[in-house]
């Protein structure tokens, strides 16, 4: 799994390639689940928590950095 150096690089690389308009930080997280038919194992989610709170804590820095 990424970490959140690696994502704040990735994302600072992107921004200067196609500006803030057009960067969208999306995980690939694997959790495909609905409210009516989960199906994805408890192991799977918790990493597509992981993830997605790595993501968030990039992109906290990568906002505070770039005043987005």
């Amino acid at each position: 799994m990424d970490d959140v150096a690696d994502v704040v690089e990735r994302a600072e690389k992107a921004l200067g390639l196609f500006g803030a308009e057009g960067v969208l930080l999306n995980p690939d997280c694997g959790l495909a689940t609905f409210a009516d038919n989960p199906i994805v194992s408890a192991e799977v989610a918790e990493v597509a928590e992981a993830k997605l709170a790595v993501l968030a804590q990039a992109w906290d820095l990568v906002r505070d950095r770039h005043g987005i």
